[in-house]
């Protein structure tokens, strides 16, 4: 989105303009799919490809196995989550700044905002304090769970659409971002037209709607944004309720069952 407001990016553009070597399983499908598509869910791409150990990790490399991956629906026609899709709209980023993703992400957004605890990669999670996460065996115990996180090292492809790492003080500082007025990283027009609703989910768990990125919930007639995500034994949950100016997170690195089964 600051790329948006910046001119560099146009959200209805297709995505091909910035990533002319997109093939996927339909041709129509990639040449008509567009950046919104991908921040809304809505490229009717299948939630993400199967890490098969092949390749460099890299989300060039990902890119070129896009054709791969299953379509679920024609671009626009529906919302089906998609971490590929974001994997997509990462390197629509990279192609864009000419810089690494994790670079492009730190110089545009976490360091301008102050999330110093929002890191991509194993090499940045080690050198801070961090949570092992746990699974509960068919016995009842908890054992550590292993990989850390979902992360790979090396594998940087899947960083986009689910990479980061981040602290519950993290995440409460950027919650308070999203309640400004984008303090001169982002126009306040391009941030509250985040929680804009774009497409309408039906009875789905993750919410009523999409904005651009968000979900966003109906709570009693009251907008709440928000967003969880998950790794191997490790849950979060923000949620944040604008007219409220009211913003929670939730963590918990206990499986199968997230924060009802968390030790710490």
């Amino acid at each position: 989105m600051r790329l948006v407001a910046e001119g560099r990016v146009d959200l209805d553009a297709p995505v091909r303009r910035y990533v002319p070597e997109l093939k996927l399983a339909d041709e129509r499908a990639a040449a008509q799919i567009t950046v919104l598509n991908l921040l809304n869910h809505t490229a009717g791409m299948d939630w993400n490809l199967v890490d098969d150990g092949k390749g460099d990790g890299s989300l060039a490399g990902l890119v070129a196995k896009l054709p791969q991956l299953p379509l679920v629906a024609p671009p626009g026609a529906r919302a089906s989550y998609s971490q590929a899709g974001y994997d997509l709209a990462g390197r629509v980023i990279e192609k864009v700044t000419g810089l690494p993703f994790e670079q492009a992400m730190a110089s545009l957004v976490l360091e301008p905002v102050g999330l110093s605890d929002t890191v991509y990669g194993l090499a940045e999670v080690m050198v801070r304090k961090f949570a092992v996460g746990y699974n509960r065996g068919e016995d009842g115990e908890l054992r550590p769970a292993r990989p850390w996180g979902a992360f790979k090292e090396g594998a940087r492809a899947d960083n986009p659409g689910g990479g980061l790492a981040s602290s519950v003080s993290d995440l409460l500082r950027w919650a308070r971002f999203q309640l400004g007025d984008g303090d001169g990283v982002l126009p306040a027009s391009a941030l509250h037209r985040m929680r804009e609703q774009t497409v309408t989910l039906r009875a789905s768990t993750l919410g009523d709607g999409l904005g651009i990125c968000w979900f966003l919930n109906d709570l009693d007639g009251i907008l709440g944004i928000g967003h969880g995500g998950s790794g191997n034994g490790q849950f979060a949950e923000l949620l944040i309720v604008p007219e409220r100016n009211f913003a929670v997170v939730c963590l918990a690195n206990a499986g199968p069952n997230g924060p009802s089964t968390s030790p710490s």
